[in-house]
């Protein structure tokens, strides 16, 4: 590993971001920020100082298992949607470069990380980053690039970094150098949990990003204010978590759990959760699609997918012991993505087409979850991990894709957040089984393989 100081990094950041002006310069005539006009060429310089910085922010934030490479999947799923609703190909293919990139990295970075970003990549996602930003805020009527919510949009690693440059300066301190005042450094050094840390970063950044898709789609004025009001919380997040752990003592909730009586426990256990199991196999037999119009050559890519999916998770298995329980969660986005553009069999089965197998699906299984979710300590009598760092990623990120969908009306934007929602909820239910009876575990990960590729070459042979 070859150290590079904080001068040549500047320099390598500077180049890049001219290369990156003179490739946005044909794309507008005017940059404004706030609603006023920058001039000639200050606006070449901010734009300049802006993106050396977002590059530098996104660098410095890279502190924590995840966080980054999170935060980067949140901020390319806005710029996706973007590019999408207003037909720009050429963001909808780096959005989608990066989503699928992240995804599969953010498998291994999530805490405990096994890969780590390091400087250059750090810098690299930086650069992409404030890219599909700024390609983003350009009106392609007015041919204007507006800086405003570029701001908002990124506005945790901004605020962070400008925060913490101002104190190194009150302090005396070089300002390009690294600091342990980042707020991720101080709410972990506050006996945060890392994972709740990155969380609570995360939570921060969708609110950020719903008010910079509100200030595109919605109200200026309205998303300015979104943003003030939020950024007071979040540069002071640090105090409002202190003075919480003091007042509120843990004794408090640990009563409160235990006071729960036993009984509603054990008949969750013995007799709900059993029911609600078998629900859930009725409600999945009622999606398995029977009749499909999909292109053929899609069905094969898909099955070609699915198969790669599965060879990996044999050879890691045989490699670590370790099963990938996200591969789980992909292959139920394939499953329900077919059965959402398919003729089901719940057309052919009155009782699941009366009440609807989603109905049933949410109304059964999302309170088994959350019951589970609180009281699984109670139901094992043991201490258990049931969310991992990457799966409050993930939720974050299906709230934010309804938010988006809201604001960008999109049936199909829509409905792909539907059935990444399901498929997320199908996912949680199948590590709920798996920790209550880990015999499962290895049927149930095999079978979520097995079955979209028995489904997928019975719809290909029909075809």
């Amino acid at each position: 590993v070859v150290g590079v100081t904080w001068d040549k990094k500047f320099l390598f950041q500077s180049v890049s971001s001219i290369f990156l002006l003179y490739f946005l310069s044909p794309l507008f005539k005017s940059v404004s920020l706030f609603g006023y006009l920058i001039p000639y060429p200050l606006n070449f310089l901010i734009l300049f100082v802006l993106i050396v910085g977002c590059i530098n922010s996104i660098n410095l934030m890279d502190g924590l298992d995840g966080l980054v490479s999170g935060f980067s999947l949140l901020i390319v799923s806005v710029t996706f949607a973007l590019g999408y609703y207003y037909d720009n190909k050429f963001l909808m293919i780096l959005s989608v470069s990066l989503m699928g990139s992240l995804i599969g990295f953010l498998k291994f970075n999530a805490y405990p990380a096994r890969i780590f970003l390091g400087d250059t990549g750090s810098q690299s996602l930086g650069f992409f980053l404030i890219s599909a930003a700024l390609l983003s805020s350009i009106d392609r009527l007015s041919q204007n690039l507006d800086l405003t919510f570029v701001i908002i949009l990124l506005g945790v690693p901004i605020i962070d970094t400008l925060k913490v440059m101002v104190i190194r300066f009150v302090k005396g301190k070089n300002l390009f150098l690294p600091d342990k005042s980042h707020t991720h450094y101080i709410l972990f050094g506050m006996k945060i949990r890392h994972k709740v840390t990155v969380f609570i970063l995360q939570t921060f950044s969708f609110f950020y990003a719903a008010a910079a898709i509100y200030y595109l789609r919605g109200s200026e004025i309205g998303g300015i204010i979104m943003y003030v009001i939020l950024s007071i919380p979040f540069m002071f997040v640090h105090k409002i978590l202190d003075i919480a752990q003091s007042k509120i003592h843990p004794s408090y909730f640990r009563d409160l759990y235990e006071k729960i009586p036993q009984i509603f426990v054990t008949v969750f256990l013995k007799f709900i959760l059993p029911i609600l199991s078998l629900l859930t196999l009725a409600t999945l037999v009622g999606l398995i699609p029977i009749k499909s119009s999909i292109d053929t050559n899609l069905m094969l890519l898909s099955i070609a997918f699915i198969l790669m999916l599965l060879i990996y998770s044999l050879v890691s298995q045989q490699s670590t012991k370790y099963k990938s329980d996200i591969l789980v969660f992909i292959n139920l986005i394939m499953f329900l993505l077919y059965s959402s553009y398919s003729e089901t069999l719940s057309g052919q089965i009155s009782f699941l087409n009366l009440i609807g197998p989603w109905r049933l699906l949410l109304y059964t299984v999302l309170p088994c979850v959350v019951f589970f979710l609180f009281f699984r300590e109670r139901l094992l009598q043991k201490k258990v991990t049931f969310l991992t760092g990457i799966d409050l990623i993930i939720s974050i990120f299906i709230v934010l894709i309804t938010v988006t969908a809201t604001m960008l009306p999109n049936s199909q934007i829509m409905n792909i957040n539907v059935i990444i929602f399901q498929s997320f909820l199908l996912y949680l239910f199948y590590k709920m089984i798996t920790i209550v009876k880990e015999k499962l575990q290895t049927l149930l990960f095999y079978l979520s393989f097995i079955i979209p590729l028995l489904i997928l070459s019975v719809l290909l042979i029909k075809n």
